[in-house]
């Protein structure tokens, strides 16, 4: 299939509009971090898990798609800053849960919170806009993904997931 130019411009502009948002994120998301002394993968970790649940190590790493490496390391640091809790199973000792703890509760709620931080630039952004923006912005977000799925799918001849961790 060969691509038209307009086809093409409109490709890039809207891939540079995404990398460039992208960009912003990325470094508000490391401020935000240092500010609240966690790195990337711990806040990702500990925002991912739903509270009051316990949920098995192995869950969180299929969904976050980390290495294994770095979901250990950085759930090993959670756990050491009382953010979480493992749960180790009596049936089979090899399988570990985990349980985010209340001060990893008040944890999540200072990055919420921080004034200079990452949610509180974004909503401060979201306010300027309209729900029904917001509502078509986020259905088309979906869809893109959605399709970006099923092309990855297509791609490796496999069956593509993305489930919560409820």
């Amino acid at each position: 299939m060969e691509i038209k130019n307009e086809e093409l411009e409109l490709t890039r502009v809207i891939l540079t509009s995404f990398f460039r948002i992208h960009r912003h994120f990325g470094k508000w998301l490391h401020a935000t971090m240092i500010n609240n002394d966690l790195n990337v993968p711990q806040f990702i970790i500990l925002q991912s898990m739903p509270p009051g649940q316990i949920v098995p190590q192995k869950i969180v790493g299929k969904k976050l798609l980390f290495p294994k490496s770095t979901l250990s390391s950085s759930v090993d640091g959670l756990v050491s800053l009382g953010f979480l809790q493992r749960i180790i199973s009596e049936e089979n000792r090899r399988e570990v849960s985990l349980l985010v703890t209340e001060a990893g509760k008040e944890k999540l709620q200072a990055v919420y919170n921080d004034p200079d931080g990452l949610h509180q630039k974004m909503t401060a952004i979201l306010t300027q806009y309209p729900k029904e923006s917001i509502d078509i912005l986020l259905e088309m977000h979906s869809q893109l993904y959605e399709l970006m799925l099923q092309e990855e799918t297509t791609e490796i001849g496999g069956k593509a997931s993305d489930k919560t961790l409820s």
